[in-house]
C-alpha cells in the first residue's frame, strides 16, 4: 500500500507551468537549431533533427547538436516534474505484494518455470512420443454399399 501519482490528461492541459517552462527553454533552442540548420545548410523543425549526428559533420556543427539535445533532454525534464509535483497522488489499497517465496499473484511459487498448458490437436495430428498406427484398407467392392 502506497501513495502513487494518478496523473491525468486533464492535469497535463491544466498545468500552466508546462508553458512558463517551453517558453524558457525555446529560447534558448532555438537560437542552435538556427545555427546548426545554417552549420548543415538544412531546414530541420525541432522534431526532424537526428537524434545521433553524422560522422561526416564538422566539429562546429556536432558541438550545435549535442549542445541542442542536451537542453531539450533538460526541457523534458522539467516538464515532468512539473507535471509529477502537480499530479494528485491516491492511496493504492490493491498492490500486490511480492515476497520471497510468493509469485505476482500472492500464489507460492517453487522454484519450478512455469509450463506451458498441452496444445490442443485437431484431426489428424499425432503426439510426436507415439507411433501412428496404420489404418486399414478400404474395400473397393461396389456391392456392399446397398442396403438390403
Amino acid at each position: 500500500m502506497s501513495d502513487v501519482p494518478h496523473i491525468t490528461l486533464k492535469s497535463i492541459a491544466n498545468n500552466a507551468e508546462i508553458d512558463v517552462i517551453w517558453d524558457k527553454w525555446q529560447a534558448t533552442l532555438e537560437p542552435l537549431r538556427e545555427k546548426l540548420n545554417a552549420a548543415l545548410k538544412k531546414q530541420w523543425q525541432e522534431w526532424e533533427i537526428p537524434r545521433e549526428a553524422d560522422a561526416e559533420w564538422p566539429d562546429a556543427a556536432k558541438k550545435l547538436h549535442a549542445d541542442w539535445w542536451q537542453a531539450r533532454i533538460a526541457r523534458q525534464k522539467e516538464i515532468d516534474a512539473s507535471i509529477a509535483a502537480k499530479a494528485e497522488f491516491e492511496y493504492l489499497y490493491d498492490k500486490p505484494y511480492h515476497g520471497q517465496q510468493e509469485g505476482p499473484r500472492g500464489r507460492p511459487v517453487h522454484g519450478r518455470e512455469p509450463v506451458a498448458a498441452p496444445r490442443a490437436r485437431r484431426g489428424r495430428e499425432r503426439r510426436a512420443d507415439r507411433p501412428s498406427r496404420p489404418r486399414p484398407a478400404r474395400s473397393t467392392r461396389q456391392g456392399r454399399r446397398s442396403r438390403r
